[in-house]
C-alpha cells in the first residue's frame, strides 16, 4: 500500500491537470481546503473482486504548515552556517596582516 500511495502522490504532482479543488461551504462562505484526485483500483480477496475508489488528497492547511516548518529549519541552518564563518577583515587572519 505504501508503494502505491507514493506512486499516486508522484502522479498527482506530475499531472497537475488531474487535480481538483476540494471545497466546503459554511456560514462564512465557500472555502478551498484541499487539492486531490481519484484513483480506481481492483481488489481481490479469496474468490471475490471489487473496484475501489481511492481519494488522494493534500490538505492546504497541512501543506502550509509543512512549508512554514521547512522555512524555519532553513533559517536555522543558515544561521548555524553563518555562525561557523569567521568575520571578514585583515585582523582576523594574522598571517595576512600587511607590514607597516
Amino acid at each position: 500500500m505504501a508503494e502505491q500511495l507514493s506512486a499516486w502522490v508522484k502522479e498527482g504532482l506530475a499531472k497537475e491537470g488531474i487535480l481538483r479543488k476540494v471545497v466546503i461551504t459554511d456560514e462564512d462562505g465557500t472555502h478551498e481546503i484541499a487539492w486531490g484526485y481519484e484513483v480506481k483500483r481492483t481488489c481481490t480477496y479469496e474468490a471475490e473482486s471489487w473496484e475501489e475508489r481511492v481519494l488522494v488528497v493534500q490538505s492546504l492547511a497541512f501543506a502550509c504548515k509543512q512549508r512554514h516548518s521547512l522555512d524555519e529549519r532553513l533559517h536555522q541552518a543558515e544561521a548555524a552556517l553563518l555562525a561557523l564563518t569567521p568575520p571578514i577583515g585583515p585582523y582576523h587572519y594574522p598571517q595576512l596582516r600587511m607590514a607597516s
